[in-house]
């Protein structure tokens, strides 16, 4: 991961390239006046791709030293690959998992923790410089949960580990919260809540989509099962 890169995606503006594309289209003009054998000052043909090449490079060279959005989600993609293996063979349980309820890994770009955040323009996804990952694992016992804090931005991963008995869980549901960016535009964050004892026992950052909501229907069927 090019921590360097991802830090100058959320720190820079797209101002360069449209004062960049605003010289380049000069140069264009000029270029085209000179082939129509219009002339406005010396050496215009020269000139015209001088002009053009500063435009582009003005435009496209600060864009190619930073990462993209794809670029972050491929980073992320790659972090977590395969999480909910490697959290099973860490805790020690690849051999007790239900094979009625396979585990998985969900997660999602975190809004609360002073983070850096920046909304793409091709697909208005937000993304901020720090993604939590979590990892759900399923026993006859109870469910574990792997979950890690992946900054983007700096070599710095937190992980931590939580059990939760059948006995002891209401239910899993999702939840949204609404947030409000510091441009003042809204987002709307999703969570998978386990509940216990009436309160809220853990708050899993996920994205809310039809195949989260199956997949708590499904906890919640396995905890009747296993629930003495």
């Amino acid at each position: 991961m090019d921590y360097k890169k991802n830090l100058k995606y959320f720190q820079s503006n797209d101002k360069h390239f449209y004062i960049g594309i605003c010289i380049l289209v000069v140069g264009a003009i000029l270029f085209s006046c000179t082939m129509l054998g219009l002339w406005f000052i010396p050496y215009q043909y020269y000139l015209s791709f001088i002009i053009a090449a500063a435009g582009a490079c003005i435009a496209f060279i600060p864009r190619s030293m930073r990462s993209n959005s794809s670029d972050l989600d491929f980073a992320v993609a790659q972090a977590t690959a395969k999480y909910e293996e490697e959290a099973a063979k860490k805790i020690g349980i690849e051999n007790m998992l239900l094979r009625t309820l396979r585990p998985v890994t969900t997660g999602a770009y975190v809004f609360d923790e002073n983070v850096l955040v920046r909304r793409a323009k091709g697909d208005r996804k937000v993304r901020t410089s720090l993604y939590c990952a979590t990892a759900l694992l399923f026993t006859e016992a109870g469910i574990y949960t792997a979950q890690k804090k992946i900054s983007l931005i700096e070599d710095s991963t937190t992980e931590n580990i939580d059990r939760f008995i059948y006995d002891d869980i209401d239910g899993v549901s999702v939840e949204t919260e609404e947030k409000t960016l510091a441009d003042g535009s809204k987002i709307t964050s999703a969570f998978i809540v386990i509940t216990s004892s009436g309160k809220e026992a853990a708050r899993i950052p996920t994205v809310k989509k039809y195949d989260i909501d199956i997949l708590c229907d499904d906890i919640n069927h396995t905890l009747k099962t296993f629930k003495k």
